[in-house]
């Protein structure tokens, strides 16, 4: 899982905006609860962000390697491990289809019991997968 500061940033890939597409919500570009679809849609029903990442406003929540503190962001994290490891619940980012659209924006911190134990299980958690690109020479 990414974590709460490599997700900000594929999700806003390169904007500072609320949507990486502007500041308002439009339910032609997220499945929120505006779009009234009510359920998960497929990846690609809309338009990949400016790095090609689909669906990072709206549809599913999507957990971060982070735990949730309020007081806690990656500025106030330890530079040689910067996830935040304390707490009982795992940050959420991006929203899901039946949100209000506040809850979609790039900036927006959610939180949810961890949903990375098989005893949790929720229509709205998806998951983000990272992975190391090992570079070109």
């Amino acid at each position: 899982m990414p974590t709460e500061a490599q997700w900000e940033y594929a999700c806003r890939a390169g904007t500072t905006t609320k949507y990486w597409y502007g500041n308002t919500q439009d339910p032609t570009k997220m499945n929120f609860g505006e779009s009234k679809i009510g359920k998960p849609t497929p990846v690609d029903k809309y338009a990949a962000n400016p790095w090609g990442l689909h669906d990072m406003h709206g549809n599913l929540y999507q957990p971060c390697e982070d735990h949730y503190d309020k007081d806690i962001f990656p500025e106030h994290l330890d530079r040689d491990d910067p996830v935040n490891r304390k707490g009982d619940f795992r940050v959420m980012r991006g929203g899901a289809f039946g949100d209000i659209q506040r809850r979609c924006e790039a900036a927006y911190r959610g939180r949810d019991a961890n949903p990375t134990t098989p005893t949790v299980a929720r229509s709205y958690f998806g998951l983000r997968v990272v992975c190391d690109v090992p570079e070109k020479r």
